[in-house]
């Protein structure tokens, strides 16, 4: 969480890079215990919802985020100013995530399941799936392009960032919904 504010103090490119693998990793780190509280959660309200939810809610920061910057930017401050203003956000996120540790622990389901050992194979709608996904350009390619060509205003591209990042965070609250009705079907 404070990889991206600590961009602030980023001096060199190899540091603000270093700074990014470690927030990419620290993501991929967390995000297995995120999805087995998600199923656990799932059962009771629906598992669509459930992750959904978790979707729009991670779209949403990834939408106030680039605002912010956007926001600072205009103000006439500086890329550097701009991510320092995120550690207010990150440190926000770090008390929910200790006043969540203190309220509800630990799941002695999850350790349950922890401990037993699954084989896991996957089905096809899986394998279409990262099929589909692998041709996608990312956000940051995008980002570029903008900056490089000057199609983009450089204080607007954060705000065009926002606006991808809110529309996955509708259409994952639309798309989980409709999983818990209809169900997928796919084998």
């Amino acid at each position: 969480m404070l990889a991206v504010p600590a961009l602030a103090l980023a001096g060199s490119w190899p540091l603000a890079a270093a700074l990014i693998v470690a927030e990419r990793t620290g993501r991929a780190i967390r995000r297995p215990s995120i999805e087995s509280m998600l199923a656990d959660a799932g059962g009771s309200i629906g598992h669509g919802w459930v992750f959904g939810l978790n979707e729009a809610l991670d779209q949403a920061g990834a939408t106030f985020g680039p605002l912010t910057i956007a926001f600072v930017l205009y103000r006439h401050g500086t890329y550097r100013h701009a991510f320092a203003v995120l550690l207010i956000s990150a440190l926000m996120c770090l008390a929910v995530l200790v006043v969540a540790f203190l309220f509800h622990g630990r799941s002695s389901q999850r350790d349950e399941y922890a401990t037993q050992g699954t084989e896991v194979s996957f089905r096809r709608a899986y394998w279409l799936y990262m099929a589909a996904g692998a041709g996608f350009a990312d956000f940051s390619l995008i980002s570029f392009h903008f900056q490089k060509t000057g199609a983009v205003s450089q204080e607007l591209i954060p705000v065009f960032y926002a606006a991808a990042m809110a529309t996955g965070a509708l259409a994952s609250l639309v798309l989980g919904k409709m999983l818990d009705q209809w169900g997928c079907q796919y084998s």
